[in-house]
This record gives structure tokens, C-alpha cells and sequence, in this order.
């Protein structure tokens, strides 16, 4: 008894809300999270840190799962897993599955126009109902900062998985350690667990820094559970230091709202800045980390800037997870059917994913909520105990938004009518309503299995959610190439005819040790037909490889040019070998400076490395002006040529610098000005920004190297 009385003064002491309470302030934290996530999606120069609101996401995430769960300890002795976990579902369910199923007919309706947004979606679905999006994002080699082509449609998922994993396994944890000290001995245990908790943030930002930003770890990085759960694991530390914090809290001024004030400070500079993977990987995702706790705590001990507790942002905040559920796929969607990135368009991105996420949570997720929360009302009139029936509402405040809905009873069969329902059988009766016998009959016909739905709401709920889940799976298109795909399938088939008829083309199996996001095109995949300058347009005559080209005016020899590129090359290939009769391609995707010297050795020791030795990369990783002189001491004297690049990854102004550079301090190395050549034309890009597209896209790339190396002839 007396260990239950000293629970209860500490439950007291420390402040927990009381059921369906929330913490002021933090609504208005989520709104800025995902209204800083949305901007940094429509367009990433708006807000260049704003992907970080991912971050405070995941440090409220942990903060309010765990605060919420010590209170129910308080409270109850115990943590009941089974109830929340199904508290969990009944708030995130339903909205996602909507989004499945909209994004599955979407992509189905949109997959003959070469969009690709639907490429892969089966796959992308089912991790996501499984809620391993983002290890299946890792398995893919996908970059959450540079895609290929259209981004996958459900890629924002990621987020979501780590979160349904902790989920998971914290509340488990909690369950299992708590009981194991009760009274004056709870302090000691929490604060241990918060030193663990707080460690486990530590490692978790130290294997981010680890594995690092490069090409071959940045995935991994960036999506792996244990290396992104930094900023969860700070927020549960902040959560089971909170009595701690209470009485320090007491003694600064104004219970620490300077330092509170601050660390918003912090959030908001590093969102518009929008610090480099040095900064970022370095330090940068751990001050996220400690500033998001650090809100968090002050919204717990009322030390919130009022900014946050303003009703516009309370009331995004209730709408976060829904928005941030259907801007992604909105985004993809829009970009893809209008690349013109037209005000219209923004307008779109911005206002249609608010509207849906309100249309889903009031006409899907609310009277969900409300409809497993009568069951209990119900049980309690035969004579049982009402149960739990408000902790839905509890629960819902640890998500991206709180649930609502009346929790209205059902009548029993023989007991009174409800005061709307005696009305409208009033004005049936009197007239002002239609009763054809045949909608009496049919409502006859239904009626069991409406009273089959009434009487078990769970497991109505349950079959519709599978159901729904099912025709999200097996709409999604399995495979859906983009035109950009068929562009680049297109060119390793014509480099495969190339090289099948002896013309010394064959594409270059890359070193071991070579990254790449599509298979090596030594190995062609089938034949796919060229595609389209536009999506839905008709696809151009396939030019035929048989025989080489003569010289025609506007071309330039190719027959001493070795030219080793990435996917661009290689999506540009028929058109160079047309301003380029004779030219030797050694394109992948995926390609990047570093492989160049290896390539060029073995092309060496072969005796099939021309005169002219032209480096078309840059487009996947950085490099710098020391890359450039490993190829060089390999190659000799012969002629080089860089290109520089141009594409929103962040490694644009670096990889460009480092070429104008080396062409600057060696003016005999040519310098083809991508970047330039396409500024002017950007309306020939794929929706990328990076890719050329087939016709007059890879002529002007092919154009613009054939005037930098006739210039360099002059």
C-alpha cells in the first residue's frame, strides 16, 4: 500500500496529463514539422533544411509515447500492451490504407502515360503494410535526396515504418522493466532508463555518422532503423527524466522558456539553412535532436512559446499525420502529369493534400474510432464493466493528431428509438419522405447483416481494412517503366546491336566495387521501344545501329573518342553516335568518378582506349580535382574532357567546381559546360531535372559535346 501511495504523489509531482488531455504546444510543434516537410517537397529551394521536420517528428514521437506510458503506469500499475497497440492501429490504420489504395489506382491509371510513378508500387505496398518501408528502400538503393526519374511513390513511408518499429518494441520494453521497482526505488529506474535511453540516442547518431553521406552508405544512413532512431530514443530520455527536469525547470526563470525559445531557434535556422551531409552527419541531426527534447520537455512543463499553442497550428497539428500521409504521393503525382511546375501546379501540392487529410480523418479514421469504441458502451448495459472506452482518444495523442467522434450507443432490438430516428419515421409517415416498397425490401434484405455490423463493429472494421489492404496489393502495378527507363533500355539496346555487329561498343562491365542503381547494361535488358519527348505522345522511329554513319554536316568524328558516362550518356546514346559517328560509349547507371581510372586501366591493357578520353560523370557522388589526376596518370597523355552537371542533389556546385577548376589550372584538359549549355532549356529535362529527354534533350547534350571538342580543334 504504501508503494502505491508514493506511485500516486510521484504521478502527482510530476505532472502527467490527464486522459485525452494533450500537452499544449505540441500540435503546434507538429504543424511546423510537417508544414516544414511539405515546403521542402514542393519545392526543395523553399525551405532547404525542411526535411528535418522528419526528425521532430520522431523526438515527439518518443517523448509522448513515453510520457504517456509512464502515466498509464502511475495510474493503472501496469501497462496494458494489447490496448495499445490497438490504439496505435485504430489511428494510423485507416488513413494509410486509404492512401494505399488511392496511390494503387492512381498509378494504375497513369501507368500507359510513362510517368513510372507506379513503378515497383506492389513492392512498395507490401513493406509498407508490413512497416519495413524503409530496410525495403535500403534493399532498393533508393536516395531519399536524389531520385531517378519519378520518385517512388510511397518512399515517404519510411518515416512511418521506423515509427510503427519503436512502436513496437519500446512499449514491450517499458512493460518488461518498470514493475521491476516500485515506490522510493522508481526514481533510481527511470533515471536509469533515461541514461539508456540517452545512450542509445548517442549510438544511434554516432553509426549515422559512421556509415556517413557517400553513395554507398547514404541509404543506409539515412533509413536504417538503428542509425535514424536517434532522435526517438532523445525524446523518451527527456520523457523519463521529466520529473527531473520539473524541479530543475522550477528553479530557472520562467521555468526555462529562454532555453525553450532557443532550441526553436535552432529547429527554424537549421530549416532554412539547410546544412551540407557534412554538417548534417556531423553534428547538425544530433543538435535536432537535443533541440526537438528540449521543446518537448519545455511543452510539458508549460514553458511553450505561445507561438505554438495558436489556433492555426493546433489545428494543422490535429491534421499533421494525414497530411504528411498525402503530400508525398500528391507531389509525385502532379510533378509527373505537369512538369511545368506552374503556380497552378504548387497551389495544387500545397491545398490538395490538407483537404484530403481532413476529408479522411472525419469520414474514415473518426467514425472508425467511434464505432470500436461502442462495443464497450454496450457491454456495460448487459451488466460488465464500460472498460477503456475513452483510451482511444488517450492514445490518439501520442500520433501525428488527436481522434474524435461521439461515442453514441447503438439501441438494442425492442429498445427506444433514438429522437432522430422517431423523427424521421415522423415525416415518413406524414409524407415529406419516399418509402417505395421497393427500398423497404431491400432495406428488409439488409437488415441482418447491418445488425451483424452493429453488434461486432471490431470485426466489421478488421474485414473492411483487409479487404482494402488486398485491392491496394493487387492494383499496384507490379512494374510500370517511366519514360526515362525506356529511354535509358533503349540505349543499352542500341549500344548491345553495337557491339553484336563487332563495332568494339560493348558496354564495360564495371570493377568490382562500382555502385550502380540499375543492373549492368552488359547485360541489355529487353528491347524497349524509344521512348517519348512527352508523356502520351507517340514514341519516335528506333534509328537502326547496322551500319556506322557517314559524316554528315553538324557532325563531328567520333572515331578517337572513348567516352565513359553514367545514365545520361547512356540515355543519350543514339544521338551520340549520330553527331558522333564512330564514338566508343561506356555508359551505367549509377557511374562515378572514382570507377573512372579502373575502367580506363583495364581499357588500357585491352588496346581499346582512344585519343580523346571524355569523363561524363559527376551526376552520382562528387569528386574533386585529385579524381581527376588519379585518371590522368592513368591515361596518359591523351586528350581529356570533363562536363559539368547540373541536377538538385546537393553535390551540383561541388562537382562543377572542382571541373572548372582543374580546367582553369590546365587549360589543355577541355571543359564541355553542361550546366550552361541546359540552363536556358530546362523544359527538355525529365521530371529529375537531371535526365535529358529523348530528341531534342539528348541532341543538345550530344551537340554541346561536339562543340567543345571542335573548339578544342580550333
Amino acid at each position: 500500500m504504501a508503494d502505491r501511495n508514493a506511485d500516486r504523489n510521484a504521478s502527482r509531482r510530476s505532472g502527467p496529463p490527464a486522459r485525452g488531455q494533450r500537452l499544449a504546444g505540441l500540435d503546434g510543434l507538429r504543424a511546423l514539422a510537417v508544414a516544414a516537410v511539405v515546403a521542402y517537397h514542393v519545392d526543395p529551394d523553399w525551405l532547404p533544411g525542411g526535411y528535418l521536420g522528419v526528425d521532430v517528428f520522431f523526438g515527439i514521437s518518443g517523448f509522448l509515447i513515453t510520457h504517456l506510458l509512464l502515466a498509464e503506469h502511475r495510474r493503472d500499475g501496469r501497462i496494458g500492451l494489447g490496448g495499445f497497440w490497438r490504439r496505435r492501429a485504430v489511428r494510423l490504420l485507416p488513413e494509410l490504407l486509404l492512401v494505399l489504395t488511392a496511390c494503387a489506382v492512381a498509378a494504375r491509371l497513369t501507368a500507359g502515360r510513362g510517368t513510372g510513378i507506379g513503378d515497383g508500387l506492389r513492392g512498395d505496398t507490401l513493406a509498407s503494410l508490413a512497416f519495413v518501408n524503409n530496410w525495403w528502400q535500403i534493399h532498393q538503393g533508393a536516395d531519399y535526396f536524389h531520385h531517378f526519374g519519378s520518385p517512388p511513390l510511397l518512399q515517404h513511408l519510411w518515416s512511418l515504418s521506423v515509427e510503427e518499429q519503436f512502436y513496437l518494441v519500446w512499449p514491450l520494453l517499458l512493460a518488461v522493466l518498470l514493475p521491476l521497482a516500485r515506490g522510493r526505488r522508481r526514481p533510481l529506474l527511470t533515471g536509469t532508463l533515461a541514461v539508456l535511453a540517452a545512450g542509445g540516442a548517442a549510438t544511434s547518431l554516432w553509426r549515422m555518422h559512421a556509415l556517413g553521406p557517400g553513395a554507398a552508405g547514404g541509404s543506409r544512413a539515412y533509413f536504417g532503423t538503428d542509425s535514424h532512431c536517434g532522435a526517438l530514443l532523445a525524446g523518451c530520455a527527456a520523457a523519463l527524466a521529466l520529473p527531473a527536469l520539473t524541479r530543475y525547470a522550477a528553479r530557472l526563470p520562467h521555468r526555462g522558456r529562454a532555453a525553450v525559445r532557443t532550441a526553436l531557434a535552432a529547429l527554424a535556422g537549421f530549416a532554412v539553412l539547410g546544412p551540407g551531409n557534412g554538417v548534417m552527419y556531423g553534428w547538425g541531426f544530433a543538435v535536432v535532436a537535443l533541440a526537438t527534447t528540449v521543446v518537448c520537455a519545455g511543452c510539458a512543463l508549460d514553458a511553450q512559446p505561445r507561438l505554438l499553442d495558436t489556433a492555426p497550428l493546433r489545428l494543422l497539428g490535429r491534421h499533421s499525420y494525414g497530411l504528411y500521409l498525402w503530400h508525398w504521393p500528391v507531389v509525385v503525382t502532379a510533378n509527373a502529369l505537369w512538369p511545368d511546375t506552374s503556380t497552378a501546379v504548387r497551389a495544387v501540392e500545397l491545398l490538395a493534400p490538407l483537404l484530403l487529410a481532413v476529408a479522411g480523418q472525419r469520414l474514415v479514421q473518426r467514425p472508425i474510432a467511434a464505432a470500436l469504441r461502442r462495443q464497450p458502451d454496450r457491454r456495460a448495459t448487459r451488466g460488465g464493466t464500460a472498460g477503456h472506452g475513452g483510451t482511444a482518444t488517450h492514445g490518439g495523442t501520442a500520433g501525428h493528431g488527436g481522434t474524435a467522434g461521439r461515442d453514441t450507443t447503438i439501441p438494442r432490438a425492442g429498445g427506444a428509438l433514438p429522437p432522430d430516428e422517431k423523427a424521421r419515421q415522423g415525416q415518413a409517415a406524414a409524407g415529406l419522405l419516399p418509402a417505395p416498397a421497393a427500398l423497404l425490401r431491400l432495406a428488409h434484405r439488409t437488415a441482418p447483416r447491418a445488425r451483424v455490423v452493429r453488434r461486432h463493429p471490431a470485426l466489421a472494421v478488421v474485414v473492411g481494412a483487409v479487404a482494402l489492404a488486398a485491392a491496394a496489393v493487387l492494383v499496384s502495378p507490379a512494374s510500370a517503366p517511366s519514360a526515362l527507363q525506356s529511354q535509358l533500355q533503349a540505349g543499352a539496346k542500341y549500344e548491345a546491336t553495337l557491339a553484336g555487329k563487332g563495332g568494339g561498343d560493348a558496354h564495360f562491365a564495371a570493377p568490382h566495387g562500382s555502385s550502380g542503381t540499375a543492373a549492368d547494361p552488359a547485360s541489355p535488358p529487353a528491347p524497349v521501344p524509344a521512348p517519348p519527348a512527352d508523356p502520351g505522345a507517340s514514341a519516335p522511329p528506333e534509328r537502326s545501329p547496322s551500319a556506322a554513319p557517314s559524316l554528315a554536316p553538324g557532325t563531328v568524328d567520333g572515331s578517337d573518342i572513348t567516352m565513359i558516362g553514367d545514365s545520361i550518356t547512356l540515355g543519350s546514346a543514339q544521338d551520340l553516335h549520330r553527331v558522333l559517328p564512330g564514338i566508343q560509349l561506356y555508359a551505367q547507371v549509377g557511374r562515378m568518378m572514382e570507377d573512372a581510372p579502373d575502367i580506363c586501366a583495364q581499357l588500357l591493357a585491352q588496346h581499346r582506349l582512344r585519343g580523346t578520353v571524355v569523363l561524363a560523370l559527376g551526376t552520382n557522388a562528387t569528386f574533386s580535382t585529385e579524381d581527376v589526376d588519379h585518371v590522368r596518370a592513368v591515361v596518359g597523355d591523351r586528350r581529356i574532357v570533363l562536363t559539368t552537371v547540373r541536377g538538385p542533389f546537393p553535390w551540383q556546385d561541388s562537382v562543377n567546381s572542382a571541373v572548372r577548376d582543374y580546367h582553369a589550372d590546365h587549360p589543355e584538359v577541355l571543359l564541355d559546360d553542361w550546366y550552361s549549355t541546359v540552363a536556358t532549356h530546362l523544359g527538355l529535362l525529365w521530371i529529375d531535372h537531371v535526365h535529358p529527354r529523348g530528341g531534342a534533350g539528348t541532341t543538345l547534350f550530344a551537340t554541346s559535346l561536339a562543340d567543345t571538342l571542335t573548339a578544342g580543334d580550333s
